[in-house]
């Protein structure tokens, strides 16, 4: 995916990928080859990055260490940083507020399901409070989509890249 924060996406400063496909396939790409986007990649699901090369740009090392500090400090003032969680959990949508807001505007801010809550701190964020599996996490996640789309319109798409299979409950 094309991870970002503080105005910047793995797109600006990535050079080339390697990477390697379902059949065994390596290939050596460049950024504009992944076909990057708001948070997705173009390449098939099964292609496994294996090494990066990034630009970094020459800095003193206090200024970089300050500017770090900084971006750290004001991501423990708004994410729960010190909570288990996978991060954000749903792309911001282009046509409307962030997602954050539309899951807070839908009255999910603190709702639960089994060991799994919607972050009281910043709302697109789903914590494992209490030994939430990954079906309460998923469903969850469902609901919130649910209520989200009632309320705004706005069909959420899962940031979280989610693996496996749901298990049949007849079995």
């Amino acid at each position: 995916m094309n991870a970002g924060a503080h105005g910047r996406e793995i797109k600006d400063v990535l050079i080339s990928a390697c990477v390697v496909d379902a059949n065994g396939g390596f290939y050596s790409l460049n950024v504009t080859q992944l076909g990057y986007a708001y948070r997705q990649c173009s390449l098939p699901k099964d292609w496994t990055f294996v090494s990066a090369k990034f630009q970094g740009m020459e800095k003193p090392t206090t200024e970089i260490q300050t500017r770090m500090q900084l971006m750290l400090k004001c991501r423990e003032k708004t994410q729960p940083v010190k909570e288990r969680t996978a991060g954000c959990t749903f792309a911001n949508p282009v046509e409307k507020s962030p997602a954050w807001k539309l899951i807070q505007d839908a009255g999910c801010q603190g709702k639960q399901e089994g060991g799994a809550e919607v972050s009281k701190k910043h709302c697109n964020f789903l914590i494992n409070f209490n030994s939430a599996t990954a079906e309460e996490l998923e469903s969850l996640g469902e609901a919130v989509q649910s209520q989200v789309y009632a309320t705004s319109g706005v069909a959420l798409r899962w940031e979280i890249e989610r693996i496996g299979v749901k298990l049949d409950k007849g079995n």
